[in-house]
This record gives C-alpha cells, sequence and structure tokens, in this order.
C-alpha cells in the first residue's frame, strides 16, 4: 500500500527518523480505515452490529508489520481491539481482497482476479454485495477481468451477472473435467436437473432452460401451443414457446436474443395481436420477426379479427362430438382435449383433416419464410454495421 508521497510501507520500515514513521503509519492507518471502511459499508457486512471500525498498524521490526483493527459496537462505550487473524474468515478475505483490488503495486496494468468461493464466509446480503462490486470494478477498469468459481445462488443474481458469462465444470464419466456454457451444458431438461437450482438463481423461467439450439416461434398462450403441435408440422429444430397473451410476448425476446436464439412470433390479427403486440414489439426490437394469421382474406369478406379459433369454425361442433365433449364447446375445450387424446385412432383421424391441414401448410410457410427473411435481415444488418466500422478505420 502506499503511504504518503508515493512511498510504500516497506519504505516507511525502513524510515530512520522516528517522528516521520509515525507520522506516516498514522496517515496509513487513516487511509486504510476510510477505504476499508467505506467498502465494508457498501458490502453491508456488520451493518446492524458495527458502528465503526478503525485499523491500527505497528511494525514489530522491519520485516512484520501486525495489524490489528478497533471495532466500536453500537450501544458500548469503548471500542473492541482484535488481531486480524482474530476477526471472521469473511473479514480476513475481504481484508486481503480489498488490499489487493486497492493497493496493488500493478493496478495501471492488466489484472486478472481468480478468486475460489469469493462468498465461502460472506452472508447473502454480503454476497449479492460483492458481486455488485465486481460488476462495478470490471465496469470502472476495462483491463480488469474476474472470474470465480461458486456453489451459491447468491454469487449468481442476474443483476450483477448475464448468463452468457456463466460457464459450468463438469466431471465426465472418463474422468476428464470439461467446461461448458450455460446454453451448451448436456442436461436432462427436467425441471429437478442437477442445475435447476442456477436456473432459479438467475431467474430463468423452466421453457428458457431446455430450448438449446432449436428455432423458437413464441405464441399467444397454450391452447395455441396446442394447435401448432399438433398441425404445425414444423419439426424437430423448432420449439413452440407459449406466452400469456400477445402483449407478453415482448417480454421474452431479450432472451432469445441475449443468447443468439433465432426466433419469431405468431400473433392473431385482432387489436391485441396487430396493434398492441407487433406495434410494441417492432417499436423496441429493430428486425420485424412477426406475423399475424396469413387469413386477409376474412377480414375483407366480414371485416371481423382473425384468431386461431377461427380456423377450426367450421369443424368445432363435430371434433367436440367425437372428442366426448358437448357439442358447444369452446374451442380451448376442444383443443385441449385434442392434445391430450388418448384415443390414437380418433387424434390420427382429426389430424389428418384437409381442410384444416392446408390452412396449416400456410401457416408453417409463412412462418418457415420469416426466419429466412430474419436471418438475412440480421446478416445484412451485421455486414452493413462491420462494413460501416471498417470504413472509419481505413479513413484514420
Amino acid at each position: 500500500m502506499e503511504a504518503t508521497e508515493g512511498r510504500g510501507l516497506v519504505a516507511v520500515a525502513n524510515q530512520t527518523n522516528p517522528q516521520k514513521q509515525k507520522t506516516d503509519i498514522s496517515k496509513a492507518i487513516t487511509k486504510l480505515t476510510t477505504d476499508f471502511e467505506n467498502s465494508w459499508k457498501l458490502l453491508g457486512a456488520d451493518k446492524d452490529f458495527t458502528e465503526s471500525i478503525k485499523f491500527d498498524l505497528r511494525f514489530v521490526n522491519q520485516s512484520t508489520l501486525q495489524v490489528s483493527i478497533d471495532e466500536q459496537i453500537k450501544g458500548t462505550t469503548s471500542p473492541k481491539n482484535l488481531s486480524l487473524l482474530a476477526r471472521s474468515d469473511g473479514f480476513q478475505w475481504y481484508y486481503c481482497f480489498i488490499m489487493q483490488l486497492l493497493y496493488n503495486p500493478d493496478n495501471n496494468k492488466r489484472i486478472l482476479f481468480l478468486l475460489d468461493e469469493p462468498g465461502l464466509y460472506l452472508n447473502p446480503a454480503a454476497q449479492v454485495s460483492l458481486l455488485k462490486n465486481f460488476k462495478d470494478k470490471v465496469a470502472k477498469d476495462k483491463e480488469t477481468q474476474i472470474i470465480y468459481s461458486t456453489h451459491s445462488h447468491y454469487m449468481l443474481n442476474p443483476e450483477s451477472i448475464s448468463p452468457h458469462q456463466i460457464h459450468i465444470v463438469k466431471k465426465e464419466k472418463d474422468k476428464l473435467i470439461r467446461l461448458y456454457s450455460l446454453k451448451n451444458y448436456p442436461h436432462s431438461g427436467s425441471r429437478y436437473s442437477e442445475i435447476a437450482p442456477l436456473f432459479e438463481a438467475l431467474q430463468i423461467p423452466f421453457n428458457e432452460q431446455i430450448i438449446g439450439d432449436k428455432n423458437v416461434i413464441l405464441v399467444e398462450g397454450i391452447h395455441d401451443f396446442y394447435a401448432l403441435s399438433l398441425f404445425g408440422n414444423l419439426g424437430s429444430n423448432f420449439y413452440i414457446y407459449p406466452c400469456r397473451g400477445a402483449t407478453t410476448i415482448m417480454h421474452h425476446i431479450p432472451f432469445f436474443i441475449m443468447q443468439g436464439i433465432k426466433y419469431a412470433y405468431l400473433v392473431d390479427n385482432d387489436k391485441e395481436g396487430v396493434d398492441k403486440a407487433m406495434g410494441e414489439i417492432e417499436k423496441h426490437y429493430e428486425l420485424d420477426k412477426g406475423i399475424v394469421l396469413p387469413f386477409d382474406g376474412y377480414l375483407q369478406d366480414n371485416g371481423k379479427a382473425f384468431e386461431m379459433d377461427n380456423v377450426f369454425s367450421d369443424v368445432l361442433s363435430e371434433w367436440n362430438t367425437k372428442l366426448g365433449l358437448n357439442s358447444s364447446a369452446s374451442y380451448n375445450s376442444m383443443i385441449t382435449a385434442l392434445y391430450h387424446c388418448s384415443n390414437v385412432k380418433i387424434q390420427r383421424e382429426l389430424l389428418a383433416v384437409k381442410e384444416i391441414k392446408d390452412k396449416f401448410g400456410i401457416i408453417k410457410n409463412k412462418l418457415l419464410e420469416k426466419f429466412q427473411d430474419n436471418i438475412g435481415g440480421l446478416r445484412e444488418h451485421f455486414d452493413s454495421s462491420v462494413g460501416q466500422k471498417n470504413k472509419k478505420k481505413i479513413a484514420q
């Protein structure tokens, strides 16, 4: 640590003038106390217990520095003096970390911190604050990198760390140790898989855990999911993602952008789908990835909105009867019963109805076209951006 006038503590220890050494130590104590106490308070540690702390530095000899801490406990009249080694493991770890962070003589160089279980001895609130400190340090000093291992979900706060920054260490059956990104980790996809707590800590919904590298189609709700799953014939490369209404679709899009997952969305041709959902999405995201149900003729003929329900309007009563429902049952009831139908013969019969297959064929083709348009548009946008950057470099 630089004490004063650019001189480190080694120089202070070798100081031959006792009064000058005493002055330098006093300045070092003041600086260390101020810096550490501010950091310790930001960490939120002992805030309900400790009034203040003050460091005391004494040279036992020229090669040994004794560090102790005077801690003023709330509700007491005199401070309690403890050596650094008598403090908690969490306090000792944080002291060493702050010394390296603030007083490293190589701070003007590129620094890589490798930390093993940094939150091990800290309480949950302190771990969250420490992670924020990591984020702030890296944001302030672009040359600094921090890599740490952890088993604590408090050290995976999504406000401070992004999923793409996380890697998982796995010991394989061949006894080799491999490192996987969160996206590529080979897990079962079960809600109770070994890394389920990690997803929970990152506040990633279960559906978003099992998508992998598939193309994602976001639909308005579970009944659209049933219909598209039954009749879409999209293949195993597509994952149909049900939302909770058209206006909630945009809340899921940032995750797919962040993970680099190709996506498109399908909304009803009604006020909520077209005006609210698509309007908001196109306002926030540059590339248009959505389609409305492609049956403009219905709007032209009767001026009514067209929803997924309308695909089945001509067969709804008949299918309800075949599925053992009341003939007047709703579309939602019918498509749910069809999706979960245990009578394979009836299910196959209804899935083979040409009129419905043809309509979903149109939907499928429109979706596939939209994926191609989006991929091409994204590539064109990327090429254009790179081209502009290269032009600037050449000009410079």
